[in-house]
């Protein structure tokens, strides 16, 4: 096999590497390929230039695999071929789980798969949510929501050791501070479109997001009404723009929010 990778001659796109391409070469080897040789051309772009000889050939007289990204409907079915396989025992509501954990990476997803089918080797119980959620490698996104959840629910030591497990991580708390005004823009969306009458899956369908999150957040915005949402999202607001000012340090900054989101929610249920 004869792998030639990041094949740019054939977009229409100018690189400068000093290397010079012998296209004939290539052309003639077409008319009369090895049969005794694979030659795979990898090339990682939205599309090649079809008025191109040499691209016009290769469309003529190769096979062409078109690497697209799964769809979610893909996705849930090369799942569950992986978890019957891999005989790893677990209900829907933890494939969900699963689903929406898992990195959107083939070969990392394989990875955590690989590392759940190891831990579930001789149980005979199917594995919890809980278990997933300390098996998979967390995602920042993942960890936000969690820390919002736990501190407009009252638990402030879950939100601040997340928070603190953020930290030391080195995510930048302005990044997690825009992650939290997504969350919370999250769970308006729905609420406004659970009122308009749209269904778990339909919400989901018209963001144009996993199923699951939009789960979490009508679990987690019921709670709340829309008022108190909106307040919330204010509030993150303001706090971004006294940091880009420099009216206060970044951390303290998000440390605040965590301590008015848990107010927020105090304010509430008074």
């Amino acid at each position: 096999i004869v792998l030639v990778k990041n094949a740019y001659f054939l977009t229409g796109s100018t690189f400068r590497t000093g290397i010079e391409h012998d296209l004939d070469t290539l052309k003639d080897y077409m008319e009369n390929p090895s049969t005794f040789t694979s030659l795979i051309l990898v090339a990682p772009y939205a599309k090649l230039d079809e008025r191109k000889k040499v691209v016009k050939e290769l469309l003529k007289k190769c096979k062409i695999f078109h690497a697209k990204p799964f769809t979610e409907e893909e996705r849930e079915k090369w799942l569950r071929k992986q978890i019957k396989e891999r005989k790893i025992l677990m209900g829907e509501e933890e494939l969900e789980v699963l689903s929406y954990l898992l990195p959107k990476s083939l070969p990392l997803a394989n990875q955590e798969l690989e590392k759940i089918s190891l831990y579930s080797i001789g149980r005979q119980e199917p594995i919890t949510r809980e278990e997933l959620e300390a098996l998979i490698t967390h995602t920042v996104e993942g960890d936000v929501f969690s820390l919002i959840d736990k501190a407009l629910h009252q638990d402030l030591e879950g939100a601040f050791f997340l928070y603190r497990e953020l930290m030391k991580r080195n995510e930048e708390p302005i990044k997690v501070l825009h992650l939290f005004g997504r969350q919370i823009r999250l769970l308006i969306q729905v609420k406004t479109l659970t009122k308009d009458g749209l269904s778990q899956k339909e919400i989901a369908s018209r963001l144009r997001i996993h199923p699951y999150p939009v789960k979490l957040a009508l679990n987690v915005g019921r709670d709340f009404p829309l008022e108190n949402l909106l307040d919330m999202l204010h509030m993150i607001a303001d706090y971004d723009r006294m940091i880009k000012e420099g009216k206060m340090e970044k951390r303290l900054a998000l440390e605040i929010v965590i301590l008015k989101l848990q107010a927020l929610r105090k304010k509430t249920t008074a």
